[in-house]
């Protein structure tokens, strides 16, 4: 019985990497296309009060950034906080019994 518990946790859990690895990438593709129609609808002003590698730092390092915080980690802290609940809710019958 817990070798199957083991391997249903074993399967959900690379699902839920790749699907929120999935996701994250998806996100990440649309925040830097529109970023980046943004930046050429600037006007020429802004193109000479900023340097040229400060935009491609904010294509790259922000959304980096926010990739990593979509991506596995914001699953792991849902994955916690659910198994924290559950486990809560699995003593609380055990022990009324």
């Amino acid at each position: 019985m817990a070798l199957i518990i083991a391997c249903v946790s074993l399967i959900s859990g690379y699902i839920r990497v790749t699907f929120s690895n999935i996701s994250a990438e998806r996100q990440s593709r649309t925040i830097r296309q529109t970023l980046f129609r943004s930046i050429l609808n600037k006007d020429i002003v802004y193109f000479d009060q900023h340097k040229t590698g400060e935009l491609s730092l904010y294509l790259t390092d922000n959304v980096n950034k926010i990739y990593d915080g979509m991506g596995d980690k914001l699953c792991s802290a849902i994955e916690m906080i659910s198994t924290c609940i559950s486990g809560l809710a699995i003593g609380r019958i055990l022990s009324s019994n």
